[in-house]
């Protein structure tokens, strides 16, 4: 019997078509539903050129067709449901993909880029200079009796 289940199995292996290669990645992106007006945050756990595997954060009823954002990679793509095992779904892309516009690529550049862009705007500002702090910042309060002393 486990020889004919191993037969089955092969032959069922042979049948399938063969999946493009997975690369494992940790992206945020969105899917988005009902016209755009609708969506959930997502990560992405894995992507493919055909498909993603896709992870919700909490239980959401999630549409049979849907369009994937990839915040990262600045594309949108329309998917089909394949599969589901409670937070985790595998979708497959059922369209082109369509990059994002220019605004939204500037509001993802990496860090470095934004760190050196404050740098630069910070470098204009002139520092003002310490003082030294003859006057204490608070003023000073009496004791009230009962508080921080005993028998008071």
């Amino acid at each position: 019997m486990a020889l004919t289940d191993d037969i089955n199995t092969a032959a069922a292996a042979e049948e399938l078509p063969e999946r493009a290669p997975r690369k494992r990645v940790l992206k945020k992106g969105k899917i988005l539903f009902d016209g755009g007006t609708r969506s959930y945050p997502v990560m992405i756990r894995n992507i493919s050129e055909t498909g993603a595997r896709i992870q919700f954060t909490d239980p959401q009823p999630v549409p049979q067709e849907f369009d994937l954002q990839v915040e990262l990679d600045n594309f949108r793509v329309p998917c089909r449901r394949v599969w589901d095992e409670g937070l985790l779904h595998g979708v497959e892309f059922t369209g082109a993909r369509e990059q994002l516009g220019e605004e939204m690529t500037q509001a993802l550049q990496p860090s470095d880029a934004l760190r050196q862009e404050a740098l630069r705007k910070t470098a204009a500002v002139q520092p003002v200079p310490d003082t030294p702090r003859s006057q204490p910042t608070h003023a000073h309060r009496p004791a009230r009796p009962g508080f921080g002393r005993r028998g008071g």
